[in-house]
């Protein structure tokens, strides 16, 4: 099991960054939702089927988190039984022909993030893990209208955001020199 909190502390202080540079108050800056406790992930599982290993830790120490990238929200146990997950679903049923060019079936699928609905986009960004059958770490899938990123697992998928975001401060603070 892995240890999340250096890596949340880490993106945490990577937002501090990014809220502290964004002088056009671009984006809402949100801290991660406090951890699910263990009955609400068994919820979850026993609603929509077995969670990614990786990603059942990590809503242990952070049960989603809203604008964990710009737009993007991180799907926690409230998100995965409610209208979020709605709202992904039927966003995956729109890139059914993006996911086959990955060999990628719909009912393989776990979406766990995803752009939120007050961004003003018309393909919105979804994220997914490729379930595998024999219970391995899934791939993540970063859609637009086409593959944006993916990323061996969940691990990856949030080292790499975690990145996108450091690029994103880098960015501002160029800007403001």
């Amino acid at each position: 099991m892995r240890d999340w909190l250096p890596a949340i502390g880490q993106l945490i202080k990577i937002h501090q960054q990014i809220r502290q540079m964004d002088a056009k108050k671009l984006w809402r800056h949100e801290l991660p939702r406090i951890p699910a406790t263990p009955e609400q992930v068994r919820d979850v599982e026993n609603t929509i089927g077995p969670l990614d290993a990786s990603y059942r830790t990590f809503l242990l120490f952070a049960n989603g988190w809203e604008r964990f990238y710009q737009w993007v929200d991180l799907f926690g146990t409230s998100d995965l039984m409610g209208e979020a997950f709605q709202r992904a679903s039927d966003r995956i049923h729109e890139l059914e022909g993006v996911l086959a060019s990955e060999g990628v079936l719909l009912a393989n699928t776990l979406p766990i993030a995803m752009t939120g609905p007050e961004a003003v986009n018309d393909a919105p960004d979804l994220f997914l893990i490729v379930n595998v059958p024999d219970g391995s770490a899934g791939r993540v899938l970063w859609l637009s209208s086409e593959v944006v990123d993916t990323f061996k697992d969940f691990e990856e998928f949030f080292a790499s955001m975690t990145e996108y975001n450091r690029l994103e401060a880098n960015e501002l603070a160029q800007m403001s020199h």
